[in-house]
């Protein structure tokens, strides 16, 4: 298995709200756990080898009833006026070329000190 995508280091110490697409993490997990040929094949995820998805690291805190959050997929646009509808899709469109099937989004925090196992554990989660 190649070796994991880690966040960008400047992301860590950068105070100010930051999203980055993290391109090389779909390509690893394109090759650990979706394609055919993949290391840690999961058959779970075969109906992705044909969707567009889209990842980005992120440095801003998430959490819900007391617990932190270190990773969410979304499916397509989310709900939202016709504005903030557009916004979003041009953002992704310029991030990704296009509008993601589904967008996958990685505390950089997180992600740069947990071990191997558990950013693996993380991404197939997301996947799932």
């Amino acid at each position: 298995m190649s070796k994991r995508p880690i966040p960008p280091e400047d992301m860590l110490e950068d105070a100010s709200i930051r999203f980055e697409p993290a391109h090389d993490l779909i390509e690893w997990a394109r090759s650990s756990f979706i394609d055919e040929t993949a290391d840690l094949l999961n058959e779970d995820h075969a109906h992705l080898r044909f969707a567009s998805i889209g990842a980005l690291w992120t440095n801003v805190p998430n959490g819900r009833n007391g617990r932190r959050i270190v990773g969410q997929c979304e499916m397509g646009l989310p709900p939202a006026g016709k504005w903030s509808r557009s916004r979003i899709e041009l953002q992704l469109q310029q991030w990704f070329g296009d509008v993601p099937h589904f967008l996958l989004t990685f505390d950089a925090h997180y992600a740069a000190t947990c071990s191997d196992t558990e950013f693996c554990a993380l991404v197939e989660h997301e996947l799932l």
